[in-house]
C-alpha cells in the first residue's frame, strides 16, 4: 500500500513535470514556435522519468519512516514533502555530477520540485487515507 501511494504520486509528478517544462518553455520564449520541438519535450520526459526512478525507491523507504513518526497528519505531510524535495535536490546534484554538467543548470530542477509539490498536494487526501489505513488498532 505504501509503494502504491509513492508510485502513483511519482506518476502524477512526472505528468506535471512535463506540463511545467512545457509552460516554462512557453513563458521563457514568449512565442508559439515551441510546439515545433515536441521531440525535445518527450526526450525530457523520458530522461526525467529515468533519473527519477532512484528517487521513487528512496521515497518509498522514507515514506515508511514518515508514517511511523508520532506527528500529526499535517506534520507528517509536511515532513513527507520536505523529504521528497531533499531527495530531488540530492538526485539532481548526483545527476549533474554524473553527466558533468555545470552547476548553473541546477535551476532546471525547479520544474521537478514544482511538479512534485503539486502532485503531493493534490494527493493529500490519499495521504490521509494511507495514514488511517496504516495506523495500528488500539484495544
Amino acid at each position: 500500500m505504501i509503494f502504491r501511494h509513492v508510485f502513483l504520486t511519482w506518476l502524477v509528478a512526472n505528468l506535471f513535470h512535463f506540463l511545467v517544462w512545457f509552460s516554462w518553455s512557453f513563458i521563457d520564449s514568449g512565442r508559439m514556435d515551441f510546439f515545433l520541438h515536441a521531440e525535445c519535450y518527450m526526450l525530457i520526459v523520458v530522461f526525467a522519468a529515468i533519473v527519477s526512478l532512484p528517487c521513487l525507491l528512496i521515497a518509498w523507504f522514507f515514506l515508511g519512516y514518515v508514517l511511523s513518526t508520532p506527528y500529526t497528519v499535517n506534520g507528517r505531510f509536511f515532513l513527507w514533502m520536505f523529504i521528497v524535495i531533499l531527495i530531488i535536490i540530492v538526485a539532481a546534484i548526483f545527476a549533474l555530477l554524473a553527466y558533468r554538467i555545470d552547476l548553473d543548470t541546477l535551476i532546471f530542477i525547479l520544474p521537478a520540485v514544482i511538479s512534485t509539490v503539486l502532485a503531493i498536494a493534490i494527493r493529500y487526501k490519499q495521504f490521509q487515507n494511507l495514514i488511517d489505513s496504516t495506523q495500528p488498532y488500539e484495544i
